[in-house]
C-alpha cells in the first residue's frame, strides 16, 4: 500500500504558532509539494521504515509524535489532511541531525546490468537501475562470483544478451542520508530557513501526517 505525505511549515511569532502559506500556490494552500519518497518519509517520521527489504532501516528525526498541542488550525484542518502517523520537528532538530551517515541498500542486477555496474562502479557506486526482487519463472539468482564466471563465459559465446538477461545477483551499496532526502534540500529547507532567519530556528517547525 502506497503512502503520501501532507506537510506544513509553521512559525511562531508574538501571537503563537501560525501555518505558512505557500505563496506561489494558487488559492489557499498550506501543504508542501513533496512527492512520494519512502527514504525521506523514513528519515523524517519513521514511516515506511519497517518494510525496507531493499535496504537497512534509517535512524529517524522523529517517531510519530502526534500533532503538537498548539498546532495552528490551518495546519491541522487544511494542510495535514492525512489519516495516520502524525508528527513534527523543529528546524533546529533537522539541522542538528547527523546527515553525514550512510545507509546500506540492496538490489538485484541481471547480467547485462551487473557488467555495466562493475565497469563503472569506481566512479558511480550507486547503480542507475536495479530490481527490488526477482520473481520470473525463467530467472535465477546467483552469487557475485558466479555472475562473474557467467560473464566470462558469455564473452566467448553467443547470443550473449539472452543468456545474461535471465541471471541475477544481489548487490549492496551505500547511500548518504543527505542524498536519500533530496527533496528536503530543494522543497522544505529553503522555505524553513527563510522563516528561521526571521523568527529563530526553534520557532519554525515542520508538521505532517500521512495518507495510505
Amino acid at each position: 500500500m502506497s503512502a503520501e505525505v501532507y506537510a506544513v511549515i509553521e512559525f511562531r511569532d508574538v501571537s503563537g504558532w501560525r501555518a505558512w502559506k505557500i505563496a506561489e500556490a494558487p488559492g489557499p494552500r498550506w501543504d508542501l509539494p513533496i512527492d512520494q519518497d519512502y527514504d525521506l518519509f523514513a528519515i523524517l517520521a519513521n514511516v515506511r521504515n519497517e518494510c525496507r527489504y531493499q535496504g537497512d532501516r534509517f535512524d529517524s528525526i522523529s517517531d510519530r509524535r502526534g500533532f503538537p498541542e498548539d498546532i495552528s488550525a490551518e495546519a491541522r484542518d487544511e494542510g495535514c489532511t492525512g489519516d495516520h502517523s502524525a508528527t513534527w520537528m523543529t528546524l533546529s532538530e533537522i539541522l542538528a541531525f547527523d546527515w553525514t551517515r550512510a545507509v546500506n541498500k540492496y538490489g538485484y542486477l541481471n547480467g547485462i546490468e551487473f557488467e555495466r555496474w562493475e565497469r563503472n562502479r569506481r566512479w558511480a557506486p550507486i547503480p542507475d537501475v536495479y530490481h527490488w526482487d526477482v520473481t520470473g519463472a525463467d530467472e535465477r539468482v546467483v552469487s557475485e562470483a558466479e555472475m562473474r564466471e557467467s560473464l566470462a563465459r558469455a564473452r566467448t559465446s553467443s547470443p550473449v544478451e539472452q543468456d545474461l538477461s535471465n541471471i541475477y545477483c544481489r548487490i549492496s551499496w551505500q547511500e548518504g542520508y543527505a542524498q536519500c532526502a533530496a527533496q528536503l534540500w530543494t522543497v522544505v529547507l529553503p522555505r524553513m530557513l527563510r522563516l528561521g532567519n526571521q523568527y529563530g530556528f526553534d520557532n519554525v517547525r515542520l508538521v505532517m501526517n500521512f495518507q495510505s
